[in-house]
């Protein structure tokens, strides 16, 4: 893997914007495989909206996002209403969030969020145009992963060093086992995942139900979280994540552990 953005792609090109869309882009369709089957990826045309390039044999989708300035844990998203139904259809494509830096134009950071763990409750609405705005009443939209499980965060380069491949495609394959559900369980399982992350490699069930109100907040028509909560904890178990050493108390393993 080539960490150097193509900049010879750039000749022509005066715009920043513009610079950076055509070597980032070209970077990842030369040096980023597919995480499902490892394949090469392949662009979409450039009025596809949202997507910008895609597995041929699994056909993953993915939206490319590029930056000269470390992601926040907001990032700017599309038009709102349409990013919305595509996260509650479950076809909104994973993202690839890419951090570069300017003056050597290098790859520093280049992290995957598998698609099943973007939340309803993720996608934040911004203030329409005004009227005076050329496309007037448009509405962006903001995408949160605060709050994204650790091990939907899929890092292939982190601080300018290329990450292990094996335990990022294990990392992939765990978050994928995640698509069997519905969108509800999804969210739930998130949300419990990402409390999880905050736990010590062993932790008590006692621990999650000190997040009882945090659940609540999230899920204000469930009148019996905690047991929703043991659900969680049970299919976590079954994707090979956790293991139950006594009862009430728990292990972290495989991904989880490592994550």
């Amino acid at each position: 893997m080539d960490l150097n953005l193509p900049m010879h792609l750039a000749d022509g090109y005066k715009s920043k914007s513009q610079i950076a869309r055509v070597t980032t882009e070209a970077w990842v369709l030369q040096n980023v495989s597919c995480p499902n089957c490892d394949l090469p990826l392949n662009e979409y045309p450039a009025n596809q909206k949202s997507k910008d390039v895609f597995c041929n044999l699994c056909d993953s989708e993915f939206q490319i996002k590029s930056s000269k300035k470390r992601f926040s844990e907001k990032i700017t998203g599309a038009e709102y209403n349409t990013t919305l139904n595509s996260v509650r259809n479950g076809n909104h494509p994973s993202l690839m969030l890419l951090f570069y830096d300017e003056n050597s134009m290098r790859v520093v950071d280049f992290e995957i969020i598998h698609y099943s763990f973007l939340k309803e409750n993720c996608i934040i609405p911004r203030k329409p145009l005004s009227p005076s705005a050329k496309r007037r009443g448009w509405q962006g939209c903001l995408i949160s992963i605060c709050d994204v499980p650790k091990i939907a965060r899929i890092f292939i380069v982190k601080d300018g060093s290329i990450n292990n491949t094996e335990k990022a495609i294990e990392k992939w394959k765990a978050s994928n086992t995640a698509t069997r559900y519905s969108i509800e369980s999804r969210g739930w399982l998130s949300d419990v995942l990402s409390i999880i992350d905050k736990q010590s490699s062993t932790f008590d069930l006692d621990d999650l139900y000190a997040y009882e109100n945090h659940f609540i907040k999230l899920h204000p028509s469930n009148n019996n979280i905690q047991a929703k909560i043991r659900q969680q904890l049970q299919i976590i178990r079954d994707m090979g994540m956790l293991e139950f050493i006594e009862r009430g108390k728990y292990r972290k393993i495989g991904v989880l552990l490592n994550g």
